[in-house]
């Protein structure tokens, strides 16, 4: 997916302050390196801030500052100190502790959905889309087998924010 492995602290401050953040790949390289399939993806991609240069990225960066006041920040600390601690008293009452599936996963997507006001009863099927796309944009050649089936994902999660 032309993609890069930055690891140590001098190589990313190189690549923030001389490189553009605009590293969603051109559509024809994706036809080019015969991953055609993949252009959902990079259109999911070319839509987030991450993979946007000045001047959008500034602008949604500063539309986006207004959620994290102080004010908000101190009331996001309760939530997901609460969000935190239901998930552990699940795995204390389980007796068992699987640290990916019991935690690492289901936190962030929690707290995700909670901060955007997603439904509770919500926040599985939310889950699940978000670590099946996660996989593809990980190591989609590792499973090719499932691309449609995430093509499809893609297509209800993006449904279902629209709704």
């Amino acid at each position: 997916m032309h993609a890069w492995a930055v690891t140590s602290y001098t190589e990313v401050v190189s690549v923030l302050t001389n490189y553009s953040a605009d590293r969603a790949p051109a559509s024809d390289y994706l036809d080019r390196i015969g991953l055609p399939f993949m252009k959902p993806f990079l259109e999911m991609m070319r839509q987030q801030m991450l993979f946007m240069d000045a001047p959008m990225h500034d602008r949604l960066c500063g539309i986006c500052s207004a959620g994290f006041t102080p004010k908000r920040v101190e009331a996001l600390h309760r939530v997901i100190e609460s969000i935190a601690n239901k998930l552990v008293d699940k795995i204390i009452s389980s007796g068992r502790m699987d640290m990916l599936a019991d935690f690492a996963n289901t936190f962030p997507v929690n707290v995700t959905a909670t901060m955007l006001g997603v439904p509770a009863e919500d926040h599985q099927q939310l889950e699940a889309w978000v670590i099946d796309i996660a996989k593809v944009l990980g190591n989609f050649q590792h499973r090719p087998d499932r691309m449609t089936e995430i093509v499809n994902i893609l297509e209800d999660l993006k449904n279902y924010v629209a709704t």
